[in-house]
């Protein structure tokens, strides 16, 4: 039901915005901006900056792992494959059904709620960072790549890593 606003957004504009949530999203661009503010972080010998880097790094690679190991237990069908929301395939079933939870969501919320923490909880850099990652979310959707359901669980599972690594 969450999905119908979604599906049929499909001009041109709605193309780039989910073109922009995959890129964002995705593996290179996330590790690409924790490297970068390693990279800054270390040139400018900004201590705060290390650890942010550092903290989101281990997020990240918990998030990813943990997302890996939902979608091989569960193997839920895509929507763009035409089959309906409650085509769960279970553990082991092979590659193709792997729309729960999204990667994308779960890797941009877990950036999104490093770098509020690490911004001590400033309310305006946590209204960016996540509204940039529930426009991930949103565009996930728009590209029937997920259900809204494995939006959700990406985020909370991304939330939860990131807010885990923090403490």
């Amino acid at each position: 039901v969450l999905n119908v606003p979604f599906e049929n957004w499909q001009e041109d504009g709605a193309r780039s915005f989910g073109d922009a949530g995959d890129v964002v999203g995705g593996l290179p661009f996330q590790f690409g901006f924790t490297g970068a503010a390693l990279g800054v972080g270390l040139l400018a010998k900004n201590k705060p900056m290390q650890h942010f880097a550092l903290d989101n790094l281990q997020a990240q690679l918990f998030t990813g792992g943990i997302t890996f190991v939902i979608k091989e237990l569960f193997h839920r069908a895509r929507p763009e494959t035409g089959l309906d929301a409650y085509n769960w395939n279970g553990p082991f079933k092979g590659k193709g059904n792997d729309s729960f939870i999204s990667g994308h969501t779960s890797l941009s919320f877990a950036t999104a709620t490093m770098v509020f923490l690490h911004s001590k909880k400033k309310w305006w850099v946590g209204l960016a960072a996540y509204g940039v990652a529930t426009g991930v979310g949103i565009s996930r959707m728009q590209m029937q790549k997920h259900w809204a359901s494995d939006v959700i669980g990406g985020a909370l599972v991304g939330t939860a890593v990131s807010a885990f690594v923090y403490r």
